[in-house]
This record gives structure tokens, sequence and C-alpha cells, in this order.
């Protein structure tokens, strides 16, 4: 939207004196955005009633919905000047083109809004706006509560205030395209005033492991499409808790925005610009390479499941965890010479790892022909499993048989046992 200054110095009215208070543009009002301060002079429209006509973030024009059905910051204004229309709707994540909504509730300088299940996946997302600058983040978590993983579309949008005159000014790659390359864009108004704020959008940071897959710079309407889209492909494991995190800065000047977003291109823990986060939120962050790597897990009950190595579809390992620090392992895999083999056995754990000494076990036949006596259990050698995480683990096996070798085996959860967790270090399990 062009503000009253734009329209009326196009159309040569009189100028009548008006508040520095957002107003919402034709056919788009939202009836339940109240206003939340942050720092630098900013103030935050909050709403939890956008919608788009369509239902896509793409596509269709922006609209007041139900209480709790979207989550969005209408506007953003930077008091004492005429940066009042920062945002035509901004910060909105979506799950598989369904926005993310949950009744808000104000907390001190933030907000959150109630969870909601879409996809599968438990959805929980938070506004928190910085005390120190004009700067909002947006940190949204996605639990698995089911036994296998969930992959899903996630979307990152933002629409600009300043509409069909929008420029980029700088991209983190140092050119004016907008791309997956770039970790953030500043936009301005390329008309020629200074009603609208500078914006800085950060959609991610360092090098995490996880960037965007597409970026444009169309979005649903709101008066234009002029804004930032971002889509993420974004893989939670088996009864586990993966988040993003997204930035929005307002400056009153390009020179202002360019001198300071370097700080975006690589945040670490303890910037700033991550206070208030607690060291087990920034662990579940996918898009910023921030959080102090976690201490190798312990062990316990929830790392009891199904383990293996996706390019290798087809043989995996039962894993389960007893009392007193015993891992019970049972590959199921083939034999050298082809087959069926199982390797089977039992062994201790010792912090993140545990050491199993494998058995072949061959002879006899599929029940009613079974025979016990003639089961034949043959040493295989040594498997060792070591873990970094709750989803994530490596074997290296040892083999003292002919043909079967040794090596190592990276291991992904396949599935988690109903009513268990799985806690990063292992605590409290």
């Amino acid at each position: 939207m062009k503000t009253q200054a734009l329209w009326l110095a196009l159309f040569a009215l009189p100028l009548v004196a008006t508040s520095a208070t957002a107003v919402d543009k034709p056919g788009t009002r939202f009836h339940n955005c109240p206003e939340i301060a942050g720092g630098g002079g900013s103030t935050w429209s909050v709403c939890d009633d956008f919608a788009t006509d369509n239902g896509l973030p793409t596509g269709g024009v922006c609209s007041a919905g139900a209480n709790g059905g979207g989550a969005s910051i209408r506007e953003g204004t930077l008091t004492g000047s005429f940066s009042t229309d920062a945002f035509d709707q901004a910060a909105n994540v979506w799950v598989n083109n369904a926005v993310v909504g949950g009744v808000r509730t104000v907390v001190g300088n933030g907000a959150t809004f109630a969870p909601v299940t879409l996809s599968g996946l438990t959805v929980n997302m938070r506004y928190d706006f910085l005390t120190t600058e004009a700067t909002q983040r947006t940190f949204v978590s996605f639990t698995n509560p089911t036994g296998s993983p969930i992959t899903a579309t996630i979307a990152y949008t933002t629409n600009f205030g300043s509409d069909e005159t929008t420029v980029i000014n700088a991209t983190s790659s140092g050119d004016t395209v907008f791309t997956t390359a770039d970790r953030w864009l500043i936009t301005s108004d390329g008309f020629g005033f200074d009603d609208d704020p500078v914006n800085t959008t950060v959609v991610y940071s360092g090098t995490p492991p996880l960037v965007p897959n597409t970026a444009t710079t169309t979005v649903y309407a709101c008066f234009e499409t002029n804004g930032a889209l971002t889509t993420y492909a974004l893989t939670v494991p088996a009864g586990s808790t993966s988040s993003l995190l997204f930035f929005q800065r307002m400056t009153e000047t390009v020179a202002q925005a360019t001198s300071t977003a370097a700080q975006f291109n690589d945040l670490q823990s303890g910037s700033p610009l991550l206070a208030g986060l607690t060291s087990s939120e920034l662990a579940q962050v996918q898009n910023i390479g921030a959080a102090t790597p976690p201490p190798p897990p312990n062990l316990g009950p929830g790392y009891t499941g199904v383990w293996y190595n996706p390019a290798q579809d087809g043989h995996g390992i039962f894993i389960e965890i007893l009392p007193n620090n015993v891992m019970v392992a049972a590959w199921y895999v083939y034999a050298p010479e082809g087959g069926q083999a199982w390797i089977v056995g039992s062994g201790n754990i010792s912090g993140n790892t545990g050491t199993v000494s494998g058995t072949l076990a061959t002879g006899t036949r599929f029940p009613p022909n079974f025979n016990a006596a003639q089961v034949v259990r043959t040493p295989w050698g040594q498997l060792v499993f070591t873990f970094t995480d709750c989803n994530n683990g490596r074997l290296d096996y040892s083999s003292t048989l002919a043909g079967y070798g040794s090596g190592s085996i990276p291991l992904t959860r396949l599935t988690l046992p109903a009513g268990s967790a799985c806690t990063p270090a292992g605590a409290g399990e």
C-alpha cells in the first residue's frame, strides 16, 4: 500500500494530519491484531485471523478469517517517522500449503499461538520482538508424535508494504536477485517516498542442515503480490521435534539495513539476535547454523526401535535398550553368497556407544518343522553402535566369518515404539 503521503502527493490533494498507526487496506480488514512494542521505536500489529481466499501462499488474495485461523504480522511501524507501512501481512508459515494459526496470546514482548495439527505434525509458533532493535523473530516448531518420519513442505511468506514499487537493494550473495543461495534480502520502496520502512527478511543463516529449495518474490495479493517466499523440505523423525527460525528487521534507510545485515550471515549461540532461545530450542533449529553441538547422548530406552540406512532400504536393525546398560540388536540382512541372514546378540552400553557380540543363527526349518536341536549358532563378530542424537547413528562392524568383512553404515531411526520418547542427551529416559 502507498500510505496517505503517497496518494495525496499523486493527486495533489490537501494533506490531512493522521496518526502514525497503520490503516487496513481496502478489502483487507483484520479485526484481531493488537499492537506490540519492540525495540528501536518499532510497533508490530499481530493477527491470528489471517487467511487467503484460495487457502494458499500464492495465487490468492489476503483476507480476514476466523480467530486462530492464521498467524501474521499485519503491519510494522517505526515511531516518530512516516515509516508506517512495512508489511501487508508478514511472517506467515505454511505446512503443505495450510497456513499455521492458533489462537494468539500476547506475552510480554511477544506472542504465542495455540498448537495446531497440520499434516500429522503438532505445530507451535511464537513471535518474539527484540527490545534492543526493530527486529522480529519467528520461532516455529514441528513435533512428530508418530512412529514414522514425516516429510512436509514448509513455506515462509512476507508481503511488503512497498507493493509494486518494491526494489531489492541487496542480498547476502551480493546481487539484487533473490535466490535460494540468499540468506537474507533487503527491500525498500523504489518510488522515492520514505513512508515505508526498509525491510530485511532473513530466511536462513550459516551452513545449516536445511536451506530453501525454492525462493521467489511473488506471494499472495494484499493490494499487490510483492514479497518474499521460501520453501523447505523438512523431514521430522519419528517422535522428534524440528524447528525453523526467521527474522524481519525494519530500518529507516537502506544504508542502515546494509550496514547491519551481515549479522545474519552466520548466527552463533550467544548472539543478541538469539537471546531468549533455550539451548534445546537452538538444538532443534534446522535453518540456522547457530546451536552449539549437543553433548553425546547417554543411551536410554528411547533409543529402542528399528534403525536403517535410507540408501540401502531392505535391511535394518532392531535395537532394544534393557536395564543395567544392556543393548540387544538383531540385524536382518543378507549373506555374502545370497539368502537371508540374521545376526543377533547383546552387549554393554557406555555413554553413546553399544558394543554387541554378534551370532549368526542357521539351520532347522519353518514351523511346524522347527527343531531347536538343529539350530546352529556361529560367532559372527562385533557390532559397535554409536549415536549422535535420538535419530542418527552409525554401525561399525567387523566379522570373523569369510565374506562379511568389516565396514561402517550410517543409521537413521525408522520407528519409535508407541508411548516411548527420546531426549537428545538421554536424560530422563
